[in-house]
């Protein structure tokens, strides 16, 4: 076993012999010695070097000053080109300017659902953040492109809030669709759309060309609702409740470009499949009932050849029975009687 405390690593329990001891600073090896030890206790030094990731920094002296000069700090990281923001040099001072190393373009939102008959509505905000000085434009100069953002499969009903539908359009099978360059810094838009909930259940699996980076979406509490996460994601979910009620929380959701992120709701309350169909039932019943009386009503005879009383008041009744969906055996009567009529009407 070891310890390390202030850059020594002190072993116990180690058997007398020769070892090669490796020294390994944020898993890449820096330095190796020998060890060898007597059975007693043994010392050696391990010289190591290596770069320290995070901050770095630069400083440039004997540089030309005054107005008819003009600079920016260039750095490259995987072939990547960053510029800092443009700065001139007074004669008595020098200038401290910082570079912001990190993906060219970053995709947030900041997303809130809730039930809505079948479906799950979700709006919100959604971000494209430019961390360079310069646009951004998709494609290249030579063919411009316009930038996609892709929606879940299965999205319905995406619409964009008015103010922004001259930068921000919608691509029924696609997304929502930025057709201006980014600007230095980035651009927001509101917007929203629906995913189908399909015996009680949501799935969200949203393609994320751009990754995304401290994103979240509060989902409301409805019934007993729930969402399930597959294996290996790095967010969480968490409860919260506010004036508004209780809500089930995702965040910070930080996905590297080029993957899916991928969920579901389970439990959602949703309407039970037969009161579905029997709506669809009943409507498809009163069309024929509307069908057969205008049928009726221009092949109607002669004034004197049928009983014209007793056939509107059999028609009335059953189109009562049909709103009401009550005694469906008297409403098959109702109809054998009417086709009774009809045939026997004269020729």
């Amino acid at each position: 076993m070891g310890q390390v405390d202030n850059g020594v690593a002190t072993f116990t329990g180690v058997p007398a012999g020769a070892f090669e001891l490796r020294v390994a600073i944020d898993g890449d090896a820096a330095g190796t010695t020998t060890l060898t030890t007597t059975g007693v206790g043994a010392r050696s030094t391990v010289d190591v070097a290596w770069l320290v990731r995070g901050e770095a920094g630069a400083a440039f002296t004997g540089v030309p000053t005054g107005g008819e000069h003009a600079y920016a700090v260039r750095a490259v990281m995987h072939n990547q080109v960053y510029l800092s923001a443009p700065f001139q040099l007074g004669p008595d001072r020098g200038a401290a300017i910082t570079v912001l190393v990190m993906p060219r373009i970053m995709f947030q939102w900041s997303l809130t659902s809730f039930l809505d008959d079948v479906y799950l509505g979700v709006r919100g905000s959604f971000g494209v953040r430019n961390a360079s000085w310069a646009p951004y434009l998709a494609g290249t100069d030579a063919r411009p492109d316009d930038l996609v953002i892709p929606l879940p499969d299965g999205f319905q009903g995406a619409i964009v809030r008015d103010e922004f539908q001259a930068m921000v359009g919608v691509d029924p099978a696609k997304g929502f669709v930025i057709r201006r360059p980014i600007p230095p810094g980035g651009m927001q838009f509101v917007a929203g759309f629906s995913l189908k909930v399909d015996g009680g259940t949501v799935r969200w699996s949203m393609p994320l060309p751009l990754g995304t980076f401290e994103s979240g979406i509060e989902i409301k509490k409805a019934g007993n609702a729930n969402v399930v996460l597959p294996d290996g994601v790095k967010f969480k979910v968490e409860e919260a409740t506010d004036e508004r009620g209780g809500w089930m929380v995702l965040s910070p959701i930080t996905i590297l470009p080029g993957k899916t992120m991928q969920f579901e709701i389970h439990d959602l309350p949703h309407e039970a499949w037969w009161r579905t169909y029997g709506r669809r039932l009943a409507g498809g019943l009163v069309l024929l009932l509307l069908t057969l009386g205008t049928v009726f009503a221009l092949v109607r005879p002669k004034p004197g050849t049928l009983p014209t009383a007793r056939f509107d008041a059999l028609l009335d009744e059953l189109a009562a029975l049909e709103a009401s969906g009550e005694n469906p055996a008297r409403k098959a009567e109702l109809m054998t009687q009417l086709e009774t009529l009809y045939r026997q009407q004269p020729k």
